[in-house]
């Protein structure tokens, strides 16, 4: 074998380790998704009979947890034709509709991001850990409390 042809085959094998290096580490750096998110309250008052909610809910743990607004939020939303549908529908209301930007981590590594808003008297307030393994796993510890003179909701609820 001449020196020229080693010294080729040197180069490419140089060549293939370092690009398979170069591919085993994209793949563990993080994934970024576009989450667009929808949560909505039911008005029918035949489920609230159908489910049994202890007394003494306790608010979700918003240690670690990120603001919304330290997030890139989504200029542009797919869900908006959804969420006007379900806004003008007398069955469901809406109560939060938010998009975001945002590095998806393994479980063990997710971090969690508040949700929090106020219509009126009424509170949404919780955290949404979106986490990826062989899949995309989403978990959400939501406390919706209505007004006292509410006739639907008259404690918090977790969701």
């Amino acid at each position: 074998m001449t020196l020229i042809l080693r010294i080729k085959i040197f180069l490419t094998l140089i060549v293939v380790l370092f690009s398979s290096n170069a591919l085993s580490a994209s793949s563990e750096s993080p994934r970024w998704f576009d989450i667009e998110l929808i949560v909505f309250e039911n008005s029918d008052q035949h489920w609230m009979a159908s489910e049994q909610w202890p007394d003494d809910l306790e608010a979700p743990p918003f240690d670690n947890a990120l603001d919304l607004e330290q997030q890139t939020l989504l200029v542009t939303k797919r869900l908006d034709g959804v969420a006007g549908r379900i806004s003008r529908s007398s069955k469901y209301k809406l109560l939060l509709h938010t998009g975001w930007r945002q590095s998806v981590l393994p479980r063990d590594k997710a971090v969690g991001v508040r949700l929090t808003t106020t219509d009126g008297n009424n509170t949404l307030d919780g955290v949404v850990k979106i986490s990826v393994e062989r899949y995309l796993h989403v978990n959400f510890d939501l406390l919706y409390q209505k007004s006292e003179g509410s006739d639907l909701i008259d404690s918090p609820v977790n969701m």
